[in-house]
């Protein structure tokens, strides 16, 4: 009884001094950070979290050269924006959506028309299988199918569909990630491209993160080098920049933005406020 009595009171006095503390700014840090897939090309093994919206966008120039032989013929330059939804249903389950907008150009000589549009969207959903640490890979599985499309600049004859084994391991502020993935293109080709990305992290402090990373495709060996960092404004908004190689001259830049909401938090807040009075 002298136990239960001396809880009643402790529960008393903490509600008692409540208003005095950051509840909004409390309940932030229970929820922890943004984990984005942005900046790169590596998926990131955590998924979004329960009863959570994620917007990842960004703003990419791409500029390749076109070669016949030892010849120049001239550039291929593209201008893409890319947009993933991601709605975090269960601790380690979410249904996600990417799209992009596309504007390819060419160098005068070329005499090839700009082509502009939206290429065949995704709809997918990631599971964390495995949750490590150190030596511990954490573990997710992607799949994502893409929708035929018969209009439009960019038309996609077949359904697509690929296939990814994510896995990430965390050493203090020093994380290995992979991604190896299986993609089924829907242009009517029926073999997959296999694909890898290799990704180094490093937290420089708690708010600025860098990376650099090889990518690629194991059929016909091809590879590539990117690297950039990533700003956490805040627990829910993340903005970031990097850019790369992607073999001879052909180059690319891309600056984004990450942003979460998360309904259970937003809930937690709105009536322990209410519960306290603060407005």
């Amino acid at each position: 009884m002298k136990k239960f009595c001396l809880g009643i009171a402790l529960v008393a006095f903490s509600l008692g001094h409540a208003q005095k503390l950051d509840v909004n700014g409390f309940i932030d840090a229970l929820g922890g950070s943004i984990n984005s897939d942005r900046p790169g090309q590596c998926l990131n093994a955590q998924t979004a979290g329960a009863m959570t919206v994620q917007l990842q966008s960004g703003f990419n120039f791409s500029r390749y050269q076109i070669n016949l032989g030892s010849t120049f013929l001239g550039n291929h330059n593209r201008i893409n924006i890319p947009v993933d939804i991601r709605f975090g249903l269960l601790p380690k389950l979410e249904l996600n959506t990417s799209f992009s907008y596309t504007h390819r150009s060419y160098s005068e000589n070329l005499m090839i028309p700009s082509r502009s549009g939206f290429p065949s969207p995704n709809l997918g959903a990631r599971y964390e299988v495995l949750r490590g640490d150190g030596i511990k890979p954490q573990l997710a599985l992607q799949a994502n199918l893409s929708f035929l499309s018969h209009n439009g600049t960019f038309q996609q004859n077949n359904f697509g569909s690929s296939f990814y084994a994510i896995t990430s391991n965390r050493f203090n502020n020093f994380t290995v990630n992979t991604n190896l993935g299986m993609v089924f293109t829907g242009s009517g080709n029926n073999s997959p491209i296999y694909t890898y990305v290799l990704n180094f992290g490093y937290n420089v402090s708690d708010k600025l993160g860098v990376f650099v990373e090889g990518f690629g495709r194991f059929n016909n060996f091809s590879y590539s080098l990117d690297a950039g960092m990533a700003y956490l404004v805040n627990n829910n908004l993340q903005i970031d920049a990097f850019g790369g190689w992607l073999g001879d001259r052909d180059w690319f830049a891309e600056v984004g933005v990450s942003w979460r909401y998360n309904f259970l938090k937003a809930m937690a807040k709105k009536k322990i406020n209410g519960f306290l009075g603060n407005d």
